[in-house]
């Protein structure tokens, strides 16, 4: 189990943060808002939540994904259809 870390938007992201997320973390800090970002891991991948409902996440092919919650994490964690067969 990993425990996840908060800190502020337009800030460094938290030394644990994977650096290929650092880029697409400052350019949505770049529209200004105030709040905080949220570090968490899902099946191994780091997920950035700002609370705004942003989300910067990497695939499982490593590439940077960047959306809302509900569209970019199941996205990144369930690309390969692997539980198809339970929606049978």
């Amino acid at each position: 189990m990993r425990i996840g870390v908060r800190w502020g938007a337009g800030t460094r992201p938290h030394p644990t943060v994977p650096v290929e997320l650092h880029e697409a973390i400052e350019a949505l800090d770049a529209d200004g808002l105030e709040g905080s970002w949220t570090l968490t891991w899902l099946e191994g991948l780091p997920v950035c939540t700002r609370s705004d409902d942003a989300v910067i996440t990497l695939d499982r092919n490593g590439s940077v994904v960047t959306g809302t919650m509900e569209s970019t994490v199941s996205d990144a964690v369930d690309g390969d259809d692997d539980d198809d067969w339970l929606s049978e």
